[in-house]
């Protein structure tokens, strides 16, 4: 029997599996993060990271922003149970930029009912390519006593540009600099005038505080007048989603920790801040 009738048979199936993928559903952003943490309960915190780490991504050590790859390959894991899952996040219309946050907690053994710490996290995931995976970009966190999460929350995403007019690099690190200034003129206040309905402010020893009212609340009890350091910057293809990265500096123009923050575009040159999280510095060592 002549072998050519197989041929185009081989290559409809070729060309269906195709089309098959290309109709699979894209892992969302809480799938990846929830797939993370499990990784991370069942393989170890190190192996879990190496596993997802974008290959620009950083961490935050003592004097800055170092690799996080090699930060990770030197890591032993210890045994001890880290638990996470989303909470709340957004991607941008592109497809490229995101982030999730939620609640974290620690326990020294597998087993142990007694936590070790808790507290929120912060991830900002990168995707190269429409369909590619998500991969982690930047992580940070902040120490409080636990609360239990909610169901998974997207927030709204930024308004379709009208005509022309689009967010800019340029007009994002501007944004920056302008709440940095403003912040040190009127503290954590200058963060409301800026600040998205949405705003999620996460900082050391209080819970997250979502929405303008909470954030006002807890603004009025920070003492962070002072200024920052921008350290870098990524826009979303689709310039909807920004997110943003330095050194905060306090009233004398000393380091007095780290932040992040997440903003979504609301017009030509407008930026509206969605996550505001400051770390203090990590000790020299840790």
């Amino acid at each position: 029997m002549s072998p050519r009738p197989v041929i185009p048979s081989l290559l409809l199936c070729l060309v269906h599996a195709a089309a098959l993928a290309a109709q699979a559903p894209v892992p969302s952003i809480a799938d990846a993060e929830r797939r993370f943490a499990g990784d991370a309960a069942a393989r170890g915190v190190p192996a879990a990271f190496l596993a997802v780490l974008h290959d620009t991504s950083f961490v935050f050590g003592p004097e800055g922003p170092i690799a996080a790859r090699p930060a990770f390959e030197g890591r032993e894991n210890h045994g001890f149970l880290l638990e996470w899952r989303p909470e709340f996040g957004l991607v941008s219309r592109s497809g490229d930029l995101g982030f999730t946050s939620g609640p974290w907690t620690l326990r020294q053994h597998v087993g142990d009912s007694a936590l070790a710490g808790s507290g929120h996290y912060l991830s900002v995931w990168r995707r190269d390519g429409a369909r590619g995976p998500w991969r982690l970009f930047l992580d940070l966190g902040v120490d409080h006593d636990t609360a239990s999460a909610g169901e998974w929350q997207e927030l709204s995403p930024a308004p379709s540009p009208a005509g022309r007019g689009r967010a800019t690099e340029a007009s994002l690190r501007a944004a920056d600099a302008a709440l940095a200034a403003a912040q040190a003129r009127e503290g954590a206040a200058a963060l409301l005038s800026v600040g998205a309905p949405e705003l999620v402010l996460l900082r050391f020893g209080a819970p997250p505080a979502r929405g303008l009212p909470a954030a006002r609340e807890l603004a009025s009890r920070l003492e962070e007048r002072g200024g920052g350091r921008l350290l870098g910057f990524r826009m979303a293809r689709a310039a909807d989603l920004g997110v943003t990265w330095g050194q905060r500096l306090d009233a004398n123009g000393t380091g007095a920790g780290y932040y992040v923050r997440l903003w979504r575009a609301e017009g030509p040159g407008r930026w509206r801040l969605l996550v505001d999280l400051l770390r203090p510095p990590p000790p020299a060592g840790g």
